[in-house]
């Protein structure tokens, strides 16, 4: 991974998306980077109905609507991104249609280094839901996400918040083909801030805990050929990093571990270069919601 030149911010004017702002800032000034903010304006499903001749031509109004939701977000980047506007590029821009096909289909096009926004889970199941629009960028966005998804509900200020500095990142790696990668990913991700990077690594077994404290047998064997395939893969990558390894659900533990080391952020893989059944791949979504900070997965 290389450092973020181009950062994309959907913009949807709820109160995450305003917490999210001082994290937006403080990634483009750590990269000197440039900023697209992006709106999607939503086309209501039952407004397809209006075109049919018995309906009203609700379609008349969404220049509009358009025109309307651009004025919006250029008084947004107004209120929150004025300074960076002196520093670099910042633009505004309006689409329409499914936010998550958009801001997919957005990145495909402009390829920004990285998409950072806000998780919406909503109701009561919140704990076990990812926002739509998010889970659809996650899905197939090919460049890093940063997501948020317990950014707390207090009122954040629009300047750089100390709390949104990157000063401990937390890595979890699965050891199977997308490790080195995502370990990659975390050391530069620590060049660019001047942070420290932990590794963090589930064992799959029933016990939970730190792995010096298995007493089966069989899961110290797994313990230990953890251990060896750790220093096998800082050998490789030319690190020595301080690993944390529990026994567990992978995502009880990262969150843990995020807790227990003050993580500013967890940097995950996505599964592009898994292989198909990779056990992180398939708790990526777990992690997302559980963790206490937020996530870049790459």
């Amino acid at each position: 991974m290389h450092a973020f030149h181009q950062i994309l911010f959907p913009v949807d004017f709820s109160a995450p998306c305003v917490r999210t702002v001082p994290f937006v800032k403080e990634m483009v000034r750590a990269n000197a980077a440039s900023l697209t903010l992006l709106h999607v304006v939503e086309i209501p499903a039952y407004w397809y109905a209006a075109m049919s001749p018995e309906a009203p031509v609700a379609w008349n109004d969404f220049p509009a609507i358009e025109r309307e939701a651009q004025e919006r977000l250029s008084a947004f980047g107004c209120e929150h991104f004025s300074d960076l506007a002196k520093i670099t590029h910042v633009e505004a821009l309006c689409d329409r249609g499914d936010p998550g096909y958009a801001i997919a289909a957005h990145a495909e096009k402009r390829e920004p280094d990285l998409i950072m926004m806000p998780s919406h889970g909503h109701g009561p199941f919140r704990t076990f839901l990812l926002g739509s629009t998010t889970s659809r960028v996650l899905h197939r966005a090919a460049c890093p996400v940063w997501t948020g998804a317990h950014l707390g509900t207090e009122a954040i200020p629009s300047g750089t918040a100390a709390h949104a500095r990157i000063r401990n990142i937390l890595c979890a790696v699965d050891l199977e083909r997308e490790s080195r990668h995502v370990l990659d990913a975390a050391v530069t991700l620590s060049q660019m801030h001047d942070a420290p990077v932990r590794l963090v690594h589930a064992i799959p077994v029933p016990e939970c805990g730190p792995a010096e404290d298995f007493v089966s047998e069989f899961d110290r064997f797994l313990a230990d050929s953890a251990r060896e395939k750790m220093l096998d893969l800082q050998r490789e990558a030319g690190v020595d990093l301080e690993v944390c390894m529990q026994g567990g659900p992978i995502s009880a533990v990262v969150r843990d571990t995020a807790l227990a080391r003050k993580a500013d952020i967890v940097v995950i893989g996505r599964g592009h270069t898994h292989a198909p059944l990779s056990r992180l791949r398939s708790n990526a979504w777990s992690i997302i919601r559980e963790s206490p900070c937020p996530v870049l997965s790459v």
